[in-house]
């Protein structure tokens, strides 16, 4: 069920956009409509884009963990060890 949860924004804004889709369908839409449905299309996904998960760059030492840490942004930090 991780995947449900990792991709929710896309299963549901996928599913909402379809379900405008068939509805456009079914009343016959403008033009107007379409072209509302199709902004809406760029704003998710143009939201989704900007909102992703970016890979970040491993701390080289403890000053810079500390440095972090009294940055003022929520920070995750994490030891793995192969032993």
């Amino acid at each position: 069920m991780a995947w449900l949860n990792r991709y929710s924004f896309v299963i549901l804004g996928g599913l909402a956009l379809a379900a405008l889709a068939a509805g456009l369908i079914f009343r016959r839409a403008s033009p107007w409509g379409w072209g509302l449905w199709g902004l809406l299309l760029i704003a998710w996904v143009a939201f989704g884009w900007a909102m992703r998960a970016r890979p970040s760059q491993p701390f080289a030492s403890a000053a810079q963990i500390e440095a972090a840490l009294k940055g003022g942004q929520p920070t995750l930090v994490y030891w793995f060890s192969n032993y």
